[in-house]
């Protein structure tokens, strides 16, 4: 799979990451946090932009949220978008 997920650029991998399954669990999992900060979903958290054409990586994980975040939600997402971004 990494074979082919290094050949996607960034809208394709980008895609894959935002409709992947687990961001929802993710978002159902924190849910009672989200609520009580008025999050109003996983989204709300973080942009991933693109990088330059040059690097090796194709999109850059970039947190919004001035609050520190629970540990756990923070890996959860970084795990997921290493799924698509880290080859």
């Amino acid at each position: 799979m990494a074979n082919f997920i290094g050949k996607r650029n960034y809208q394709d991998r980008l895609f894959a990451f935002i409709n992947d399954s687990e961001l929802a669990v993710i978002d159902t999992k924190f849910e009672p946090y989200f609520e009580l900060h008025k999050i109003e979903d996983i989204f709300d958290l973080f942009d991933v932009v693109q990088s330059a054409p040059d690097d090796a990586i194709t999109g850059k994980l970039v947190w919004k949220m001035q609050r520190d975040l629970p540990i756990e939600l923070k890996k959860a997402v970084i795990a997921v978008y290493n799924k698509y971004f880290v080859d």
